[in-house]
């Protein structure tokens, strides 16, 4: 059986049909490579690249806006100021906690330990050092007070 030519025809026509369907087909996953390709290039910066050197694309933009800017400006003339400048000194601020108000009644609570701790092993009796007192401020229904563990 030898086709006729509308048989070769369709023929034709639906074998350009389908390379044209599987060319587009082709197209799409090629892109879709390249940008999981590019996803996976940039997540493997992030995790294994320099992490003290990130540009934001962002900040190179605005750099480049200033530069423009500044060549659109005029030249501004700076006049020398002839002495010193007293710049006013600041008040450093102390680091941690503000200590809690005086006004506030305190309660000790003495942590101590054993008496038969209190013996060095040859016999003799330890000596006090020192110690630290940690305050908290606490509540009671009708009054505030702070208590001090020595």
């Amino acid at each position: 059986m030898t086709p006729t030519s509308t048989e070769f025809a369709n023929l034709a026509e639906e074998n350009a049909l389908l390379k044209e369907q599987i060319r587009k087909l082709t197209e799409t996953f090629e892109a879709k490579i390249r940008l999981m390709q590019h996803q996976m290039n940039d997540l493997i910066k992030r995790v294994y690249g320099r992490s003290s050197e990130k540009i934001d694309p962002d900040q190179l933009l605005m750099q480049g806006m200033l530069l423009d800017l500044e060549k659109s400006m005029p030249p501004v003339v700076t006049a020398q100021i002839v002495g010193e400048t007293v710049v006013k000194e600041h008040v450093r601020h102390k680091h941690g906690r503000s200590p809690l108000p005086e006004h506030l009644p305190r309660v000790e609570h003495v942590q101590d330990i054993a008496e038969d701790q209190k013996v060095c092993d040859c016999g003799k009796a330890l000596k006090h050092i020192g110690s630290e007192v940690t305050e908290r401020i606490d509540c009671q229904p009708s009054s505030m007070f702070v208590n001090a563990y020595i």
